[in-house]
């Protein structure tokens, strides 16, 4: 059963031309589901456990989704339907990088190197524009990820280490006050 809007409750909407906001891709989530369930601003914000001046202020850019606590994101994952880790990376606290062994340069390298790769593969060279190192690092890494999965390879074995994305959220966490 979906909740009935208000006449006059705001809608979870963004703005539209959003402030460079680190996380901006979970608020892009959280407008998507709220607009699915016909629910508005303050049913999304107590779903999620915050207030609605509290989600005004994350989609207005003055505070930061990264900064999100654990039990917040446990809720939005819950709320999307979706594994935390996709909430975590949609809010940018860890990145699709994070998931492999080492520094973010040496993800970059492994990246980088299975790129080259596949731009070599002669059965799929011809799916790799010219221009491919100028993409973001995490459109690579998707790129990767998608020709692993089709060509039946594993050129990124390390790649979604559960352990390490654990290691890198927990090292992104404040600890708690005894």
């Amino acid at each position: 059963m979906h909740a009935e809007l208000d006449e006059d409750e705001d809608l979870l909407v963004l703005p539209e031309n959003p402030p460079p906001v680190e996380g901006w891709r979970l608020l892009e989530l959280l407008q998507a589901k709220a607009q699915q369930e016909r629910i508005g601003l303050e049913e999304t914000a107590k779903r999620i456990g915050i207030s609605r001046s509290y989600l005004s202020s994350l989609r207005y850019g003055q505070r930061k989704v990264s900064s999100l606590g654990r039990e917040i994101l446990d809720k939005c994952a819950e709320f999307l339907g979706m594994p935390l880790a996709g909430v975590l990376m949609a809010a940018e606290v860890i990145y699709p990088t994070d998931f492999v062994g080492g520094s973010r340069e040496r993800a970059r390298q492994e990246v980088q190197r299975a790129m080259q790769f596949f731009a070599s593969d002669p059965d799929w060279a011809g799916f790799v524009d010219a221009d491919w190192r100028s993409w973001s690092l995490n459109t690579q890494l998707m790129v990767v990820l998608l020709y692993q999965k089709a060509a039946g390879l594993e050129i990124l074995p390390s790649l979604f280490d559960a352990k390490i994305a654990s290691e890198a959220f927990s090292a992104q966490q404040p600890e708690k006050a005894p």
